[in-house]
């Protein structure tokens, strides 16, 4: 399991089924929350009978953007091994499709660990809120090209932003992007 995101309980979220689907106990059903899902069991062994709903999240892992369907960082299509979950690294690397214009649209309820740029002419934007990182955005690594964070960044603790020497990375190109650090310390550096 995994810690459920920022917050803690109670959480409130829609079971995901279609209109006419019964819910079975003993199955696990997605939570609307990405990377969570929900199990709905009865305890009988008591009096009354407790019926239990189970929320477990996926644990953290790398997850590399490979945009093979589409520009929507929510379709788990175009990430390799599915959707990035609460304390993944992110992976953007070179040879990856729809980068030009990728569209962070899952809302602000994840705290990733960090992002990595391995390939070159990335822009994400946002349409669903600020992404939160807890480490921040490290050891950034591409070669004579730019990439682009056009959205707004929350860092959760202490964080470093390295870029390699002839490369660039813009933060916030918009108006309305913001770089927040709490009370933590914010490095900037360049490699080379």
């Amino acid at each position: 399991g995994g810690a459920f995101p920022t917050g803690g309980f109670p959480q409130s979220f829609v079971l995901m089924s279609t209109p006419s689907a019964t819910l079975t106990l003993g199955t696990t059903f997605v939570t609307g929350i990405p990377g969570y899902t929900a199990n709905i069991s009865v305890d009988n062994t008591v009096t009354p009978h407790v019926v239990k709903l189970n929320v477990t999240g996926l644990a953290a892992t790398t997850a590399v953007w490979n945009g093979s369907v589409s520009n929507l960082w929510s379709d788990p299509a175009n990430w390799t091994g599915g959707l990035p979950v609460a304390g993944s690294d992110l992976i953007f690397p070179a040879g990856a499709a729809n980068t030009g214009n990728l569209s962070y649209d899952v809302g602000t309820s994840l705290v990733y660990n960090s992002i990595t740029f391995s390939g070159t002419a990335y822009n994400i934007g946002s349409t669903g809120g600020a992404i939160n990182l807890a480490s921040g955005i490290n050891a950034i690594r591409n070669t004579g090209a730019s990439n682009t964070l056009d959205v707004s960044l929350v860092f959760g603790g202490d964080s470093t932003i390295t870029v390699n020497a002839s490369t660039a990375l813009t933060l916030g190109t918009v108006g309305a992007s913001t770089l927040t650090n709490g009370n933590s310390l914010l490095t900037l550096s360049s490699l080379g």
